[in-house]
């Protein structure tokens, strides 16, 4: 099984174009002095300049900043180098363990540069785009999916990377492996399927009408509707409108309870200038709202529900309230914003044999499943 899988990812490498790859900015935000570099699979060659160092598989090697200077210490010798070092792959399947000083170690992909920046190290991931996708896939959706479902994550993750590789340009990488862009662990370990997935969608991303990257939204649960994207955020979009999503009802994120203490919330109401709603029983503070709505109370130009629910750190903004002796007890469907695919929706209808497109398609109204190199052609037409 082992040698399949590196007869696949070979012909697929060999087969992609050179310039589809990214610079990950890896342990984003996190200070670090040192660190130790050791290939765990291949070997590399630590590039400066004119000067060409070689680590063995296995073989480790410690960084440390100093100043605008890097100080490499390998086989018991020091080098020091001015502001950058390249740990460059010898080969095309070579994989590297990082240790900062102090943090969990991770396993990459491919190559790795480091900068020298006011007496610390800045980490960056310089890997092949798919296996990029395949990481952030892992990170973001788990390992206990179907092969399909990845497919659908992996057009997303794709989609949503190449809209943004210019969102750390001046730090010297094109994203970083936070929520701020997408979560990225390091290369897959546990589902081979996710690099099938990413490979076997190669090149694959959504685009508008105009051959314009989409806006991938995406979120855990929708509840049963996901909502459109003015709902959430200032600018409406055409391909981000409310869908009805019957997959997600059956699934682990589709409800949640909350209780809150009866004066925290009678206060935010209060705050907010909101007429108190009253049920047939007189009570000021229940609310059951029919369907799913935008806005809370009787007034709908005062308060949305989504401030409501970022306020009180709630899962969802699709929720009930009913008012009890000293708290109200909320009971809510869905998790996350609501805008785009519901993943569990996703992971539902690939389970039960739905292809990826056509759950791409249901999420994202009226855009274009398209190869990222057909875009310029396109955009020609």
């Amino acid at each position: 099984m082992r040698l399949l899988i590196v007869i696949f990812f070979a012909c697929f490498t060999l087969g992609s174009n050179a310039s589809d790859v990214v610079k990950v900015g890896i342990y984003s935000g996190i200070k670090s002095l040192g660190a130790v570099v050791t290939p765990t699979k291949g070997e590399y060659f630590v590039i400066h300049n004119t000067d060409t160092l070689f680590i063995a598989e296995d073989e480790s090697l410690e960084v440390r900043a100093s100043h605008s200077q890097i100080r490499l210490t390998l086989r018991g010798q020091n080098y020091l180098f001015e502001r950058k070092v390249v740990f460059q792959i010898n080969g095309w399947d070579c994989e590297f363990n990082l240790k900062p000083s102090g943090l969990k170690p991770r396993t990459y992909y491919d190559n790795l540069i480091i900068y020298a920046r006011n007496n610390q190290l800045v980490y960056v991931n310089e890997v092949d785009l798919e296996k990029y996708v395949a990481g952030v896939v892992e990170s973001e959706a788990g390992a206990y999916h179907t092969k399909e479902y990845y497919k659908v994550q992996s057009v997303i993750s794709r989609t949503y990377a190449l809209a943004h590789l210019q969102r750390h340009q001046k730090e010297g990488f094109h994203v970083c492996d936070k929520v701020h862009c997408q979560v990225m662990y390091g290369k897959v370990s546990y589902n081979d399927d996710i690099l099938f997935a990413a490979y076997e969608t190669q090149g694959q991303v959504l685009v508008d009408d105009s051959i314009e990257l989409i806006t991938a939204a995406f979120h855990s649960n929708c509840g049963g509707h996901t909502v459109n994207a003015e709902t959430v955020w200032s600018k409406p979009l055409p391909y981000l409108v409310g869908v009805q999503d019957t997959f997600c009802l059956v699934m682990s994120q589709s409800h949640w309870e909350k209780d809150i203490p009866i004066g925290q919330w009678r206060d935010f109401l209060e705050k907010n200038h909101i007429e108190l709603p009253k049920d047939s029983t007189g009570k000021t503070l229940a609310w059951f709202p029919s369907a799913k709505t935008e806005f809370y109370g009787k007034d709908s130009s005062v308060l949305r529900m989504v401030d409501v629910r970022n306020h009180f750190n709630l899962r969802s903004a699709w929720f009930a309230v009913e008012e009890l002796e000293d708290h109200v007890h909320l009971t809510g469907r869905g998790f996350g914003h609501g805008v785009g695919l519901c993943q569990e929706g996703a992971i539902r209808m690939a389970r039960e044999g739905i292809p990826y497109p056509d759950i791409l398609h249901h999420y994202y109204q009226g855009v274009h499943l398209i190869d990222m190199h057909l875009i310029p052609f396109f955009r020609e037409e």
